[in-house]
Protein backbone atom coordinates (compact mmCIF):
# COMPACT_ATOMS: atom_id res chain seq x y z
CA UNK A 1 0.00 0.00 0.00
CA UNK A 2 1.37 3.38 -1.03
CA UNK A 3 1.07 6.09 1.58
CA UNK A 4 0.19 9.55 0.37
CA UNK A 5 1.91 12.45 2.00
CA UNK A 6 -0.05 15.60 2.60
CA UNK A 7 1.41 19.00 3.16
CA UNK A 8 -0.05 22.35 4.03
CA UNK A 9 1.39 25.41 2.33
CA UNK A 10 0.59 28.79 3.83
CA UNK A 11 2.06 31.94 2.40
CA UNK A 12 1.83 34.86 4.85
CA UNK A 13 2.11 38.61 4.30
CA UNK A 14 0.66 38.69 0.80
CA UNK A 15 0.10 42.36 0.01
CA UNK A 16 0.85 44.84 -2.75
CA UNK A 17 4.29 45.33 -1.27
CA UNK A 18 5.65 41.80 -1.78
CA UNK A 19 8.35 41.24 -4.37
CA UNK A 20 6.45 40.66 -7.59
CA UNK A 21 9.11 38.53 -9.26
CA UNK A 22 9.70 36.23 -6.29
CA UNK A 23 6.00 35.75 -5.67
CA UNK A 24 5.31 35.08 -9.35
CA UNK A 25 7.96 32.34 -9.40
CA UNK A 26 6.47 30.72 -6.30
CA UNK A 27 2.91 30.95 -7.61
CA UNK A 28 3.89 29.47 -10.97
CA UNK A 29 5.18 26.39 -9.09
CA UNK A 30 1.86 26.04 -7.29
CA UNK A 31 0.03 26.19 -10.60
CA UNK A 32 2.45 23.91 -12.49
CA UNK A 33 2.12 21.13 -9.91
CA UNK A 34 -1.56 21.77 -9.15
CA UNK A 35 -0.82 22.57 -5.52
CA UNK A 36 -3.50 24.35 -3.53
CA UNK A 37 -2.15 26.74 -0.95
CA UNK A 38 -3.43 29.14 1.64
CA UNK A 39 -2.52 32.74 0.93
CA UNK A 40 -2.78 34.99 3.96
CA UNK A 41 -3.43 38.48 2.65
CA UNK A 42 -3.04 41.90 4.20
CA UNK A 43 -5.70 44.12 2.58
CA UNK A 44 -4.26 47.48 3.66
CA UNK A 45 -0.64 46.84 4.58
CA UNK A 46 0.99 49.57 6.68
CA UNK A 47 4.06 47.51 7.67
CA UNK A 48 6.95 49.13 5.79
CA UNK A 49 9.29 46.25 6.65
CA UNK A 50 7.62 43.97 4.09
CA UNK A 51 7.45 46.41 1.18
CA UNK A 52 9.71 45.56 -1.75
CA UNK A 53 11.01 47.98 -4.35
CA UNK A 54 9.70 45.51 -6.97
CA UNK A 55 6.11 45.39 -5.71
CA UNK A 56 2.71 44.98 -7.34
CA UNK A 57 0.68 47.96 -8.47
CA UNK A 58 -2.80 48.19 -6.96
CA UNK A 59 -4.35 46.87 -10.18
CA UNK A 60 -1.86 43.99 -10.41
CA UNK A 61 -2.55 43.06 -6.79
CA UNK A 62 -6.32 43.04 -7.31
CA UNK A 63 -5.83 40.88 -10.43
CA UNK A 64 -3.60 38.53 -8.43
CA UNK A 65 -6.25 38.06 -5.73
CA UNK A 66 -8.84 37.38 -8.42
CA UNK A 67 -6.49 34.80 -9.98
CA UNK A 68 -5.97 33.09 -6.62
CA UNK A 69 -9.71 32.76 -6.18
CA UNK A 70 -10.25 31.53 -9.74
CA UNK A 71 -7.46 28.97 -9.24
CA UNK A 72 -9.32 27.74 -6.13
CA UNK A 73 -6.60 28.73 -3.70
CA UNK A 74 -7.51 29.39 -0.09
CA UNK A 75 -7.57 33.00 1.05
CA UNK A 76 -6.93 33.87 4.69
CA UNK A 77 -6.88 37.24 6.39
CA UNK A 78 -3.50 38.03 7.95
CA UNK A 79 -4.40 41.19 9.80
CA UNK A 80 -5.80 44.26 8.15
CA UNK A 81 -2.92 46.75 8.37
CA UNK A 82 -0.24 44.36 9.73
CA UNK A 83 0.61 46.95 12.34
CA UNK A 84 1.03 45.52 15.80
CA UNK A 85 -0.75 47.46 18.51
CA UNK A 86 0.61 45.76 21.62
CA UNK A 87 3.51 43.82 22.99
CA UNK A 88 1.37 40.70 22.50
CA UNK A 89 1.95 41.12 18.74
CA UNK A 90 -1.60 41.32 17.53
CA UNK A 91 -3.48 43.93 15.59
CA UNK A 92 -6.81 43.07 17.25
CA UNK A 93 -6.02 42.75 20.98
CA UNK A 94 -8.10 44.97 23.27
CA UNK A 95 -10.41 46.06 20.44
CA UNK A 96 -14.14 45.65 20.88
CA UNK A 97 -15.96 43.08 18.80
CA UNK A 98 -17.48 45.87 16.70
CA UNK A 99 -14.07 47.40 15.91
CA UNK A 100 -12.64 43.97 15.05
CA UNK A 101 -15.62 43.23 12.82
CA UNK A 102 -15.22 46.55 11.00
CA UNK A 103 -11.57 45.72 10.30
CA UNK A 104 -12.49 42.43 8.64
CA UNK A 105 -15.78 43.38 7.02
CA UNK A 106 -15.65 41.94 3.49
CA UNK A 107 -17.00 44.87 1.42
CA UNK A 108 -14.45 47.18 3.01
CA UNK A 109 -11.53 44.80 2.63
CA UNK A 110 -12.11 43.52 -0.88
CA UNK A 111 -13.35 46.33 -3.10
CA UNK A 112 -12.46 45.61 -6.70
CA UNK A 113 -12.12 41.86 -6.15
CA UNK A 114 -15.42 40.51 -7.49
CA UNK A 115 -14.29 36.88 -7.61
CA UNK A 116 -13.63 36.85 -3.88
CA UNK A 117 -16.83 38.67 -3.01
CA UNK A 118 -18.86 36.13 -5.05
CA UNK A 119 -17.69 33.12 -3.04
CA UNK A 120 -18.26 34.63 0.39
Amino acid sequence: MKLLKKYLFRIDDLCEGVDKEKFSKLYSLFKRYNVKGTFAIIPDNQDKSIISSNCFSNEEYLNLINDLVKDKMFIALHGYHHVLKTIKKTEFKNLSYDKQFQKIKIPVIFPGIPALNEII
